[in-house]
């Protein structure tokens, strides 16, 4: 199984990724926020991928 970080940089810079899930779809976000998109699902089963950014500060 490939690094989830991996994949992150993947899905950020355009390139399709096939669900971890069904194996069938591809995950998809909001085009006009691809680059900063927290959330990516899969076109086919909904599978999602939601990232928390680490370097968030909470006072």
């Amino acid at each position: 199984m490939e690094n989830i970080s991996n994949i992150v940089d993947k899905l950020r810079s355009g390139e399709v990724v096939r669900c971890l899930k069904c194996n069938e779809g591809k995950y998809i976000t909001n085009p006009k926020y691809l680059k900063t998109s927290h959330c990516y699902w899969c076109d086919k089963c909904d599978d999602t991928i939601h990232i928390t950014p680490a370097d968030v500060i909470v006072e």
